[in-house]
């Protein structure tokens, strides 16, 4: 009889010891979510080639006078690429270790990590506090590769990162809402004086109709074109204020409360991406 209490208590404390461990891992599937929808979101580079490109496409509409100040447009674009590209890998990589420490894996190490952190010495922003917000960012996530940091570390992350990474996410939407939306009121204004000419120059019926139909479609991409940039817009900001609450909710991430704000976050991150990846 006293064998079988003993087998009946050794069995109790394996099940609470099992109870424990499973505990000590929190529940934060609302934290991998919101850090995998970011993920996805940030890194839609199709904008930012559009961006780039803006002067070359510009060359249809305009004369042969302002060739000289394209091309100089043209260089300067493509100088800027790989600063714009940058942001968004770090915004990737960031959330790609927020989702792993939130399963509490270990970071993955990608080579691209030390790319980033060489990139902020040498990259030209033109501010260097977010320069200093990029590299400040990039070293944290390189520590947590090294020192293979797990979900007890979590919080640790969010705490070193949440202000540098609001520099960061905070100058990629302003150049959006404010240079990529500028290059679409350009070329909407310069196509329609480009197709304007056209049709007042035009004299066949069948060539007219030709051309409103060009003209259609053109507009028609532009104005695609506009609604992705307002919708990737609203995909940075989301990021910025969704990765700010879990900074202000950090020692209470895995509570019912918290999740189901996290993944109001995570859902209109969803409703924004899908409609700039639909068109």
């Amino acid at each position: 009889m006293r064998r079988h209490r003993t087998g009946q208590g050794l069995r109790f404390i394996a099940f609470a010891c099992l109870a424990l461990i499973a505990s000590a891992c929190a529940n934060l599937k609302a934290v991998r979510e919101f850090a995998s929808t970011s993920s996805d979101a940030a890194q839609y580079s199709q904008l930012v080639v559009a961006y780039v490109d803006t002067p070359a496409r510009m060359k249809r509409y305009e004369p042969e006078s302002q060739r000289a100040v394209l091309d100089r447009e043209i260089a300067e674009r493509k100088a800027q690429q790989e600063r714009l590209l940058l942001r968004q890998k770090l915004i990737q990589e960031y959330m790609d270790a927020l989702k792993q420490l939130a399963d509490d894996e270990l970071t993955s190490y990608d080579k691209e990590l030390d790319a980033l952190g060489n990139a902020a010495k040498t990259a030209k922003f033109v501010d260097q506090g977010e320069a200093t917000a990029f590299a400040a960012v990039s070293k944290v996530l390189v520590l947590a590769v090294t020192d293979r940091w797990r979900q007890g570390k979590l919080v640790t992350l969010i705490e070193e990162t949440d202000r540098p990474f609001q520099v960061v996410v905070a100058a990629l939407v302003k150049i959006v809402e404010q240079e990529f939306t500028a290059d679409i009121a350009i070329e909407r204004e310069a196509l329609n004086k480009y197709y304007t000419g056209l049709e007042r120059q035009g004299k066949d019926p069948a060539g007219l109709a030709a051309l409103a139909e060009w003209r259609e479609l053109r507009e028609g991409q532009i104005k695609g074109h506009d609604t992705a940039i307002r919708n990737y817009a609203v995909v940075l900001k989301t990021i910025a204020v969704g990765h700010h609450k879990l900074y202000e909710s950090r020692h209470r991430l895995s509570t019912p409360e918290v999740q189901t704000e996290i993944h109001q976050y995570t859902k209109r991150l969803k409703e924004a991406f899908n409609a700039v990846a639909a068109l």
